[in-house]
């Protein structure tokens, strides 16, 4: 599988199988919040649900889950979906700071 280097802000449709336990599984939408290094094969994601709950980021037609924030391949990345501009992702950015250090 060809790898991608996905930048800030961007959703990407990632397979997330071979979760365990509560993890979030399967193929669903997840944004990019590491900035672009395009030297290595692991970025910083957070997945989408369509289900609201208190740990989760409203983001237009996505509720990230901040709960659930993970490194993967970027052989993962199945394919670009959309992008955000630099002020809703610097402010999500903020909001996961503020969910992991309450």
């Amino acid at each position: 599988m060809k790898n991608h280097f996905p930048k800030r802000g961007e959703i990407w449709l990632i397979d997330l199988s071979r979760s365990e336990g509560s993890e979030q599984s399967g193929i669903r939408p997840c944004i990019a919040i590491e900035k672009s290094q395009g030297k290595t094969n692991t970025t910083i994601i957070i997945p989408a649900s369509r289900t609201r709950r208190d740990c989760t980021y409203d983001l237009g037609k996505y509720e990230l889950l901040l709960n659930q924030v993970r490194v993967v391949d970027t052989g993962r990345l199945i394919k670009r979906l959309s992008r955000f501009e630099r002020k809703p992702t610097d402010d999500l950015c903020l909001a996961l700071y503020k969910y992991l250090c309450s």
